[in-house]
């Protein structure tokens, strides 16, 4: 299964804590949460389209993550870019993101997971390409 999300990926954002009435509450940041909610409701509406469905939890998956992250190569100063493939942000809290937005939506459950290549790449297009193989 293919699932191709428009945009740039936002990072998983680590927990934030707050107090109330003495007690420590953990919650998650809200730009986390809205590209999470978005990212599901694209995964849903393209499996639907062609036809997937969620893949049982018995089932062991392979997981390809592409992130396409727009970052113009002259700046508007007329300047070279010096952007490095190595700059935020990091593809390990892009692939949090996605791990958090496909499980319950693509497969069941995270420990189906047995494979995962993430990569990201800078260019004129932002973009997250998901692909998800049985194994």
């Amino acid at each position: 299964m293919e699932i191709i999300i428009p945009g740039a990926c936002v990072p998983k954002g680590r927990p934030r804590v707050t107090f109330q009435h003495g007690k420590a509450i953990a919650y998650t940041p809200e730009r986390t949460r809205n590209y999470a909610k978005l990212a599901k409701l694209v995964a849903i509406s393209q499996m639907n389209e062609d036809g997937y469905k969620i893949i049982p939890r018995n089932i062991p998956v392979r997981i390809l993550n592409e992130f396409y992250l727009h970052w113009p190569l002259v700046l508007k100063s007329g300047k070279p870019s010096k952007r490095k493939i190595t700059d935020p942000p990091d593809v390990t809290n892009l692939e949090a993101m996605m791990m958090d937005v496909l499980q319950g939506t693509c497969y069941e459950n995270d420990s189906q997971v047995t494979e995962v290549l993430s990569r990201k790449f800078w260019g004129s297009l932002s973009m997250t390409k998901i692909i998800i193989e049985e194994v």
